[in-house]
């Protein structure tokens, strides 16, 4: 969700960067546009047996199977976590 005025420098967003494309794009091309803004990631560490548990309590269909939810977290790992080294770069 984005709340902005691309004619002044406002901009409100819970822009959530999930690959470091999109990571590069806002602390690159956003921070030009919005210099004063404050650009931060929040990471919250808990096991993949955690996630799993927490996941399959949520009731969503995929998941359930617990090989799904272990390959989105793979993939979470591969392209996500790269994001957080970014914001601790900047």
């Amino acid at each position: 969700r984005s709340l902005c005025d691309w004619s002044s420098d406002v901009c409100s967003s819970d822009l959530i960067p999930r690959t470091k494309t999109q990571a590069e794009y806002v602390l690159g091309d956003l921070t030009k546009r919005f210099p004063k803004a404050v650009y931060a990631a929040v990471n919250v560490e808990i096991s993949d047996d955690e996630a799993i548990k927490r996941m399959k309590r949520r009731g969503r269909a995929d998941d359930l199977n617990e090989e799904t939810v272990r390959r989105r977290l793979k993939i979470y790992a591969q392209e996500t976590m790269p994001v957080l080294d970014l914001f601790e770069r900047r």
